[in-house]
């Protein structure tokens, strides 16, 4: 009984001294095996960094998130890495090292590196068990929403900040589910909504913002895509439908959204999007834009709508100079510069890319620069965007006289250089050789769809079928093939008769819905072509060279914007041409007979650019006569060119259009030849019998701009 007590006690005492004993002494037995098992270890570990680290950047290339659990591991094996390499080299040779004058090894170095060295294995080999835990390295970057959009720096505007304001109250307001935003293009539509998205993920109004880009084709699978992308949706289905059914389900899982569609040109089915309408989800919340105010009030029924009207003369010089640099104000260049700005129109688009284009340039650039503005083309201005230019087309959507008359000057010279067209009497005029007419007829037939016919018209060419198609038809003869046809897809009618007799049937234009320019020439017109619904689009009417009969109804044409009466008998102008407000253009020259204006059209047109009236009225009469008055064309704001005859001085207004007059043609005093050459933009000629002081305003205001004097 005693001999089991001391084995027992022994055996405990063995076990807990010997073992670890034993074990202790281990270390300095196998410091070898411990350092080459450490060895293979950081071996294994970095070949597994290396393939974890390329996994990583595959999956960075394709835009995916990395792990957290990756991250952190990539970091511990890089310190663990470095800190087992460095420590190796240094304790093994500690552990190499030996005592009492090199005859014996240092136990106590070995024992501390080797313990070390099996620790540290142990360490790395966990670090290669997490890594076999990684089932993959990544996953599908979850965009934000807008927070995934780039934003601009925005700088609050005057004239934005009240509009601003109205738009996050509309989205904080309960029973508003729909807010629109309007106005023409580069007005900074878009930059507004994303400033209302950002404000209201900053002051956490929704859950989720989505943005899409609607553009004038709306490709319904490209906008379900948009808003998919943002909320990392995924379609299993190939029809629009099915798409519609899963993008609805997913919006309903938030509970409250806001959906931005930015560029609605037309009304938006939004059930075949697949956005929830008020009734099926109340936290789901739009946000539109459009250039058209009706597109989003009748369209898609918005309860509020706000207008982004152009900036303010002040608000665009304060923009542009900050875009341009503070060189703008340089005494040389500042009203220069003032001019190019005002050309932006008030865009903030316009405003931003021009200054930008025009930083640190010199005076004959910037000069440059003005002209090509006045007349935008992509191909004009190197360093200026396209953008920009299709914004000022949008705002001016016309080009000014002068510079459009400039290039038809510069393009009649060029085909003069080069052969196509022949000199004649006056740079006004050309003519053009047999053959190159009848190649010019032939590739217009060919690319354009364009008609060109006479007395040689092929039938392959008059067949009903094939006359069908034409967008524009030229016509000297066969008139007869406008008879009794519909020509759905004409844009331009020209018919000159060669008998002018020949009396034209008042449904010529039946069936031309599409048609905007109509030119009849030496005809005898007894009324206007009828019904005429069929010319709603037109923007053209040119009555040449004619007898015409009773044209009264003309005031229905409300999208005209050019009409001509040129070398017509008309002598009386009916007054519903003052009904037509969108008119541009008033060509009355050689209107012999002419000889009655009743008073106040010509105030009416309030769009009126062009006004030319050689060899025709000049009975002008003073205010609350029975004719027009000057003073009626003192009040176009954009008037810019008129040739007028004026028999009396005393009938001149006193401002007489002098500022803003560009080109002008104006004769005073008794009966003027008009023929001749004028290649002066501004003619002048007197023929008087009054004193000096009635030349004070303005007359004499005219002289000072007068080029050609007689």
């Amino acid at each position: 009984m005693v001999l089991e007590s001391i084995i027992s006690t022994i055996g405990v005492v063995s076990q807990h001294t010997v073992v670890p004993i034993a074990r202790e002494i281990n270390h300095c037995l196998k410091y070898n095996h411990n350092f080459e098992n450490l060895k293979r270890e950081v071996k294994k570990l970095k070949s597994a960094q290396l393939r974890v680290q390329h996994l990583v950047d595959d999956a960075r290339n394709n835009g995916e998130a990395i792990l957290e659990d990756v991250i952190k591991w990539l970091s511990l094996v890089e310190e663990a890495s470095e800190k087992v390499e460095r420590e190796i080299l240094e304790d093994e040779d500690r552990a190499r090292k030996k005592c009492f004058i090199g005859l014996c090894p240092d136990l106590k170095a070995r024992y501390q590196c080797s313990k070390k060295a099996k620790a540290e294995t142990r360490f790395v080999a966990s670090l290669l068990d997490e890594r076999d835990g990684f089932s993959t390295v990544s996953h599908r970057a979850a965009p934000k929403g807008m927070e995934a959009i780039s934003i601009r720096s925005y700088d609050a505007m005057p004239s934005r900040t009240p509009v601003l304001k109205e738009i996050m109250n509309a989205l904080t307001t309960a029973d508003v589910n729909m807010v629109g935003v309007y106005g023409m293009g580069g007005m900074g539509k878009t930059t507004l909504v994303k400033e209302a998205a950002r404000q209201a993920i900053q002051e956490k109004l929704f859950n989720q913002v989505v943005f899409a880009t609607i553009t004038q084709t709306q490709d319904i699978k490209k906008i379900q895509g948009q808003i998919a992308d943002q909320l990392s949706l995924k379609f299993d289905e190939e029809s629009e439908c099915g798409r519609a059914g899963r993008l609805r389900q997913r919006l309903k899982q938030e509970q409250k959204i806001l959906i931005i569609l930015d560029d609605l040109w037309k009304s938006l089915d939004l059930e075949a999007v697949g956005i929830p309408l008020k009734d099926e989800h109340e936290g789901c919340k739009m946000l539109v834009t459009s250039r058209e105010f009706d597109v989003l009030s009748c369209g898609m029924d918005i309860q509020k709508n706000f207008p982004i009207n152009a900036l303010s003369e002040e608000e665009t010089w304060e923009l542009f100079k900050k875009m341009a640099g503070d060189h703008v104000e340089h005494p040389d260049l500042q009203s220069l510069a003032i001019e190019v700005a005002k050309m932006c129109a008030g865009l903030p688009v316009a405003i931003v890319t021009v200054a930008r284009a025009l930083k640190n340039k010199n005076l004959s650039q910037w000069k440059n620069a003005l002209r090509e503005l006045k007349r935008p083309s992509p191909r004009n201005f190197a360093g200026v965007q396209e953008d920009v230019y299709a914004a000022i087309e949008l705002s001016y959507n016309h080009l000014e006289i002068e510079e459009a008359q400039d290039r038809v000057h510069s393009l009649v010279h060029k085909l003069k250089a080069s052969g196509l067209l022949l000199e004649n009497h006056s740079d006004w005029q050309f003519s053009m050789h047999d053959a190159v007419r009848d190649v010019a007829i032939s590739i217009a037939f060919r690319d354009c769809h364009v008609f060109v016919g006479g007395d040689e018209v092929e039938p392959k060419w008059s067949a009903k079928n094939m006359l069908k198609k034409y967008k524009e038809i030229w016509l000297s003869s066969n008139i007869e093939l406008l008879r009794e046809m519909e020509y759905p897809q004409l844009k331009f009618l020209h018919v000159r008769s060669e008998d002018p007799s020949l009396e034209i049937s008042s449904n010529i234009c039946r069936g031309m819905h599409k048609l905007k320019v109509l030119v009849l020439t030496n005809i005898s017109l007894v009324s206007l072509p009828s019904p005429l619904h069929f010319l709603k689009n037109l923007r053209t009417l040119c009555l040449h060279q004619s007898s015409l009969g009773e044209i009264a109804d003309i005031g229905e044409l409300k999208k005209l914007e050019i009409l001509s009466f040129a070398k017509s008998n008309i002598k009386h102008l009916p007054i519903q041409i003052g009904q037509l407000t969108k008119l541009r253009m008033l060509d009355l020259s050689d209107c012999f007979e002419l000889d009655v204006i009743p008073p106040n059209i010509f105030s009416n047109l309030s769009m009126l650019e062009e006004l030319c009236m050689g060899n025709s009225f000049h009975h002008w009469a003073t205010e609350g006569e029975d004719n027009a008055s000057l003073v009626e064309l003192d009040h176009l704001p954009h008037l810019t060119n008129v040739d007028i005859h004026v028999l009396d001085s005393h009938v001149m207004s006193k401002g007489m259009l002098s500022k803003r007059l560009e080109r002008f043609r104006i004769f005073i005093g008794d009966v003027w030849d008009w023929d001749g050459v004028y290649q002066s933009l501004r003619t002048l000629k007197l023929r008087l019998n009054t004193c000096a002081s009635h030349l004070e305003h303005g007359v004499l205001m005219l002289l000072k701009r007068t080029q050609d004097l007689y």
